[in-house]
């Protein structure tokens, strides 16, 4: 049976709160589709029938030191998905793309390209987005990696017509320690793995 397969980086409870609350403000245009818990994702793909073992030891296998990771602002796509998904952008460093980087290289070869969604057809004629997906499964990896948080999928006509609100610069600037990151699998069933960054003591000058 095909996997399903999401790498990600878990969010901070207090944060997760914080964007419930704006979700109960603006349920009425949030569209069901969008289930998944919050996180910022570094991988999603669709992998071989009886890879996830060998998915697990390779991302065991990772090693890199925990970070930060800071917020940017929240708007209605910034680029990354359809103009009616309302996202966190991530700030941008060298050791979350990294991280990106290690995971992508790492899973590339149980990759089931077979039960792949196509290319875009917006991406057919560019050939970095191009060679991404034919080495990840997806355009927007390597080099094209846009860390965000998926907040919610809305009716942007209906967001606009009742005049909702979005929080712009509200999670601007926050910042949590990334000590941790998760693979979420299923095949039938959903099961979520965690591995833990390794841990070194930041000395203060």
């Amino acid at each position: 049976m095909l996997v399903r397969g999401l790498v990600y980086i878990p969010l901070p409870s207090s944060f997760c709160e914080d964007i419930k609350r704006y979700k109960r403000l603006i349920k009425p245009v949030i569209s069901p589709i969008h289930t998944k818990p919050l996180h910022c994702t570094l991988m999603a793909g669709r992998f071989y029938d009886g890879s996830r073992d060998d998915i697990v030891k390779s991302l065991e296998e990772i090693v890199i030191e925990s970070f930060p990771i800071e917020l940017g602002k929240t708007g209605l796509s910034e680029g990354v998905y359809s103009e009616d998904t309302i996202i966190t952008l991530v700030v941008p460093s060298q050791a979350l793309h990294d991280l990106h980087v290690m995971v992508i290289t790492k899973l590339q070869e149980y990759i089931d390209h077979d039960n792949t969604p196509p290319l875009s057809k917006r991406y057919r004629h560019n050939p970095g987005r191009k060679e991404s997906y034919l080495k990840y499964g997806n355009p927007h990896y390597g080099e094209f990696y846009i860390p965000h948080i998926a907040v919610a999928i809305v009716n942007k006509g209906t967001f606009i017509k009742r005049k909702y609100q979005l929080p712009k610069h509200k999670f601007l600037g926050e910042t949590w320690e990334v000590d941790t990151f998760c693979l979420s699998t299923s095949s039938g069933d959903v099961t979520t793995d965690s591995f833990k960054l390794t841990h070194h003591p930041r000395i203060k000058l």
